[in-house]
């Protein structure tokens, strides 16, 4: 592997995600033991926040969507007569 390309497998990224979020390690500290820049798992969480917020974002699209399908075909219905 050429220096200066850090290469993490799936299985690297999904750990490092999961030690920072849940017993709080350091970055930097897990950029030391994985040998890659601290910017490299910076930008891993952060990838995983967006992917979070789009979830839920589209969560709620789906749910004011459905509310107002459902709004449409309650006050339609009396206005059809």
């Amino acid at each position: 592997m050429p220096k200066g390309i850090p290469c993490l497998t799936e299985i690297q990224k999904q750990e490092i995600i999961k030690r920072v979020t849940d017993k709080g390690e350091r970055a930097v500290d897990l950029a030391k033991e994985f040998k890659v820049d601290p910017k490299i798992i910076y930008n891993l969480l952060k990838t995983k926040a967006n992917q979070h917020q789009a979830i839920l974002e589209l969560a709620k699209l789906k749910r004011e969507n459905e509310a107002l399908i459902s709004n449409y075909w309650f006050f339609g219905s009396e206005k059809v007569a």
